[in-house]
């Protein structure tokens, strides 16, 4: 899952909705014009049809590099999990 900004008309946008793979999250900001951006958790293939139908979307952390970040979360929790505990006396 990617994290991405879509922006594209209201209309648009209501649209979207409906795309599988697609999560929008609740906050619009307009930028002018009719035009609307609002974040999402996307799919590769939801950022296709979303593309497809019109709307610019950014890749802002893609599923690879935020799957590595976690990992890296996950490892460092592991290992302090793993030490003993300061001695405090």
């Amino acid at each position: 899952m990617n994290i991405v900004r879509v922006t594209a008309p209201s209309e648009l946008l209501r649209e979207l909705r409906g795309v599988d793979g697609l999560e929008m999250g609740g906050r619009l900001t307009e930028v002018g014009g009719g035009v609307w951006t609002t974040s999402a958790y996307a799919t590769d293939e939801a950022i296709s049809a979303a593309r497809d139908r019109g709307a610019h979307v950014d890749v802002l952390l893609d599923a690879e590099t935020r799957l590595a970040q976690l990992r890296g979360v996950a490892e460092e929790a592991r290992a302090r999990a793993s030490r003993p505990p300061d001695d405090e006396t």
